[in-house]
């Protein structure tokens, strides 16, 4: 059988048609099985993340305001970052950084080596947390003060260690060091810090085992809390190493019956303890109280002095939200709604955490009905706890 050249041709065409065609499937085949793979791959590790990553103070809240942007090539800070490090945390918090459009996500800045680090590190202003890792390859980090480890003032989002990203857990030039969370000063995180500022920062203990390391111990949180001459008209009215609390620390204020902020003379131990409240306070929603009275030389019969005497308790009438809800003692304290059952939390978070010794609400006597009577009994009984 003979063909005509034409016919030859058309053969020729269709064979070659049909050889690419079963090509194209092939390779849709392997793509698609290819996408398969890496979607699950990727799952995964989405699924690690959600299942290792958990909310608390300071770290990962995912604001809306740190979404990472999506870098085209076009940006005028895409592949800067890439260049400085190995990929972990690129364009994110912890990240290198030149300057500010290295850091790919909104409200982004360059701690740069003029700030004191090293290859330079994006961040991101805080209050109090930090958003949650955008990618797989990012880290988390936590909300510290830094104007004490660079020239900026306030407080920054800095990576926490990764020692599965380094040995170290941080970048050369970076150590990993404790610090504390901003506006807390019982709660820290191991960020990574430059190495030459870079130093534990240790949160403060329940008690100080001897009295007289009680003002040492709070010069090494920087805070405003100074010591201070205390004459009492009783001499049995001594207060154990007194200081000046501060009306305002930590972004939390203590006012007055009268409505005003002013310093509270107590003892050092009792120090300890308002700042380790406001931890708690903060944890719950609370940013003020107003307070009946701190000191108060009252001497009993046979001449011991009160806790108010010693500088060691504060009567709080009420405690006041941060969404501007008022809680008042006398008023909602046994009410079974939401400011009573607050104020109930209140005073059984206190008894938990340890901060007072001795926490006396409404339903010890009526003589506690309008306030909160919080307390130390150290020396007498440094291990008890009751909440009454």
């Amino acid at each position: 059988m003979h063909l005509h050249p034409t016919e030859s041709l058309c053969c020729f065409v269709v064979l070659v048609c049909l050889s690419c065609t079963l090509h194209d499937i092939e390779v849709t085949d392997a793509a698609a099985e290819d996408s398969t793979t890496s979607q699950a791959t990727t799952g995964s590790n989405h699924q690690d993340n959600a299942e290792t990553s958990e909310e608390r103070p300071g770290l990962d809240s995912n604001p809306e305001d740190a979404t990472l942007a999506t870098n085209d090539g076009n940006d005028p800070g895409s592949g800067t970052a890439s260049s400085l490090s190995d990929g972990v945390n690129d364009g994110w918090i912890g990240g290198s950084c030149h300057s500010d459009e290295d850091c790919r996500y909104q409200g982004g800045f360059c701690l740069t080596e003029v700030d004191g680090f090293p290859g330079g590190t994006c961040s991101l202003a805080c209050e109090s947390q930090c958003p949650s890792p955008a990618a797989p390859t990012h880290t988390s980090s936590g909300c510290i003060a830094i104007d004490k480890v660079s020239s900026r003032e306030g407080s920054s989002c800095i990576a926490s260690c990764d020692p599965s990203a380094d040995e170290s857990g941080c970048r050369p030039g970076y150590r990993c060091t404790r610090r504390l969370l901003f506006q807390y000063t019982s709660r820290s995180i191991d960020v990574c810090l430059p190495d030459d500022v870079a130093h534990d920062q240790e949160p403060l203990v329940a008690w100080v085992a001897e009295a007289s390391g009680c003002l040492a111990h709070l010069a090494t949180l920087d805070l405003p809390i100074e010591s201070t001459e205390h004459t009492a008209s009783n001499p049995a009215c001594a207060i154990e190493y007194p200081v000046l609390f501060p009306a305002i620390l930590n972004g939390f204020t203590f006012f007055n019956s009268a409505g005003q902020a002013t310093p509270l003379k107590i003892s050092c131990r009792m120090a300890v303890a308002l700042m380790r409240m406001i931890d708690v306070m903060h944890d719950l929603g609370l940013d003020n109280l107003t307070h009946l009275g701190v000191y108060n030389c009252k001497v009993s019969a046979d001449g011991k002095p009160s806790r108010h005497g010693m500088g060691n308790a504060i009567d709080v009438a009420k405690f006041h939200g941060t969404d501007g809800t008022t809680y008042t003692i006398y008023q909602y304290y046994f009410q079974n709604t939401d400011v009573g059952r607050m104020l109930r939390n209140i005073a059984e978070q206190l008894h938990q955490h340890k901060v007072f010794n001795q926490v006396l609400t409404p339903e010890y006597n009526e003589q506690h009905a309008n306030h909160f009577h919080l307390d130390l009994t150290w020396p007498e009984y440094p291990n008890e706890w009751n909440k009454h």
